[in-house]
């Protein structure tokens, strides 16, 4: 099963909502506000996908300052999980946040065993947001509250 760069970022915001709902975290409440899509689909943080597109080439290329084309890329399932990690590590190096650094070491530990609950309730997100697009977007969308 392959999903788009654009779908796995989607999948991206709802698993680590997921992951907030549980822990309460402050880091990772803080870094999901800088990722909701925009109506024109592009990210709150504008830095956020870039960070992404990065964080998908280094899994695709292994040189996140190498990119192939300007074309959209498409990933396995757990070529997404894995640059979900890079993404994470990232965000961790810029900001030496515990609560993301554990959520990383966690998901890196997980993906060795590949029937553990990380990986497929990541692999059961994917799958739901290829077969409810319109739904992931509805998820994802940066919300005014009032």
């Amino acid at each position: 099963m392959h999903v788009s760069t654009k779908m796995a970022y989607m999948a991206m915001i709802i698993f680590l909502e997921k992951f907030y709902l549980q822990t309460h975290s402050d880091d990772l409440g803080g870094m999901l506000s800088d990722l909701p899509l925009l109506s024109d689909g592009a990210s709150a943080d504008p830095a956020a996908l870039y960070d992404w597109s990065k964080a998908v080439d280094s899994v695709k290329l292994g040189d996140p300052s190498v990119k192939a084309s300007n074309q959209e890329e498409f990933l396995t399932s757990l070529e997404a999980y894995d640059a979900l990690s890079v993404f994470l590590q990232e965000y961790v190096n810029r900001t030496d946040s515990p609560d993301i650094e554990r959520l990383v070491q966690d998901l890196i530990e997980a993906k060795k065993d590949s029937s553990s609950n990380s990986v497929s309730l990541w692999k059961a997100t994917v799958d739901f947001v290829q077969k409810n697009p319109e739904v992931a977007r509805e998820m994802v969308a940066f919300k005014l509250f009032r």
